[in-house]
């Protein structure tokens, strides 16, 4: 295992993971959203310009340079999305082709225009998870304006504006299933084969609404048995929709979470600097702080309890590390349900996923 162990070590500063907050403002109220949206407004100026600094510091080694864009809310900071989008593929270009840039957006998609679309996508964004809770009705009981009106009228034209574009990219149009949408659902997946059916581009992800730790988790209608979720995507695979090939949450034994890997960073709007976008209320998941000068202030014990899976080779303490590190006032995920704790096996496939 040594030799494995040395090409991970030698791997990691040939990668970067910025998991970025422009924002944690959010124009929407989610009845099962866990953020406390009031906290952080948008990213200052010179917040994002000690992002830009960092990227620019590690260009030099970099191969890889993965962005996430999440919230709150991403679009409302479409401006910082550019920006920063704008600067990766300058450095990008400096480097002749050798930084590989790859870019994700969790969004909701309400103003994700065509136009705002189709420029982000040219910068590089080209995967996409938006979130749908059933057809209208089911819908805009859940996933309101912060003004209490429904979205789903919005975020269906913005999806099918998506599809008129040439561009390539992926949409995952992300579907929660509870008690009270099971048939709402199956009438949703019906419309999306006859919208995106034929789009490739377009991948269907089912899973069951979950508990993360808000205020509202008592009120939410959880499903008693994940076997509503199996049905539904088997008609989602009769309709011909395209599904992930893994669902990490519940089949994928040797999943190894973001925060689990010494690369990635969370950047939240104030500058401080984190690792779980899940648990963001946790005194555990503040490990620094972003310097003007774009280097890192980090608290490296922090960090090693965040990767201690890679020692370990516990595979609960990669798929989610958060488990393990909750005090008694915070939030600890429950996100996975994964015993085993093959060291080699986990070693092997942490050497697949850096390769």
């Amino acid at each position: 295992m040594e030799n494995n162990d040395t090409r991970i070590v030698e791997t990691l500063n040939r990668r970067l993971e910025l998991i970025i907050l422009p924002t944690e403002g959010c124009d929407f109220r989610c009845l099962y959203c866990y953020e406390e949206h009031a906290k952080n407004g948008g990213m200052k100026p010179e917040v994002v310009e000690s992002i830009r600094r960092l990227m620019t510091l590690r260009a030099p080694e970099l191969e890889k340079l993965t962005i996430q864009w999440f919230g709150g809310e991403p679009t409302l900071r479409y401006d910082i999305m550019v920006d920063i989008m704008e600067h990766a593929q300058a450095l990008r270009a400096n480097s002749s082709g050798r930084i590989s840039i790859s870019s994700i957006a969790t969004t909701n998609g309400y103003r994700l225009t065509s136009e705002k679309f189709d420029k982000l996508v040219s910068l590089g964004v080209t995967n996409y998870q938006i979130t749908l809770d059933g057809d209208k009705e089911e819908h805009d009981k859940l996933r309101i304006r912060a003004d209490g009106k429904g979205t789903f009228d919005v975020i269906w034209n913005n999806l099918e504006a998506m599809r008129k574009s040439d561009l390539n990219f992926t949409i995952m149009i992300r579907l929660h299933v509870n008690k009270n949408n099971e048939e709402n659902m199956r009438s949703l997946l019906k419309k999306i084969a006859g919208e995106f059916g034929d789009d490739k581009r377009f991948i269907v992800y089912v899973r069951g609404l979950s508990r993360l730790g808000g205020q509202n988790d008592g009120l939410l209608p959880v499903l008693d048995d994940m076997k509503v979720v199996d049905e539904l995507k088997k008609y989602a695979t009769s309709l011909d929709l395209r599904l992930p090939e893994i669902d990490i949450y519940r089949e994928n034994p040797d999943y190894i979470c973001y925060a689990a890997k010494p690369f990635a960073y969370m950047i939240r709007a104030d500058g401080s600097i984190g690792k779980c976008t899940v648990a963001l209320m946790s005194s555990k998941n503040v490990i620094g702080r972003l310097n003007p000068d774009g280097t890192m202030q980090l608290d490296s014990e922090k960090i090693s309890e965040w990767s201690r899976g890679l020692f370990s080779g516990k595979k609960p303490e990669l798929a989610c590390p958060m488990r393990g590190l909750a005090l008694k006032n915070d939030i600890a995920p429950k996100l996975l349900r994964i015993e085993s704790q093959n060291k080699d096996a986990t070693r092997q496939q942490l050497s697949r996923d850096l390769a």
